[in-house]
């Protein structure tokens, strides 16, 4: 998530660790659902929580008046277009001489 940098964090105080423990679950958990649904190994669960994380800051958050974190961050919408299904079918394109007009 975007952090505040102006912000004081006192690393011995429970409030503190209960909201980042909150917040791991909840990456842990969009992340797991997305290896599962995507059927993909193992491997890329590092891939999945920092999409999970990508994800948690371009969506709405309601004590934020509706914003995402983004938005309050850097102050312009976030461009989501880019954004495709994890695990979907992708196809190469191999260029050769057989087939020059591709």
């Amino acid at each position: 998530m975007i952090l505040n940098t102006s912000s004081l964090c006192h690393i011995h105080t429970s409030a503190q660790k209960g909201r980042i423990k909150c917040l791991y679950c909840t990456l842990m958990g969009k992340a797991h659902t997305m290896c599962s649904a995507s059927e993909m190994p193992a491997n890329h669960w590092d891939e999945f929580i920092l999409t999970a994380c990508y994800l948690s800051n371009h969506t709405l958050i309601f004590s934020q008046a509706g914003h995402t974190p983004y938005e309050c961050w850097y102050d312009q919408k976030p461009d989501l277009t880019h954004l495709r299904r994890i695990g979907c079918h992708t196809f190469i394109l191999i260029q050769n001489h057989h087939n020059p007009k591709i």
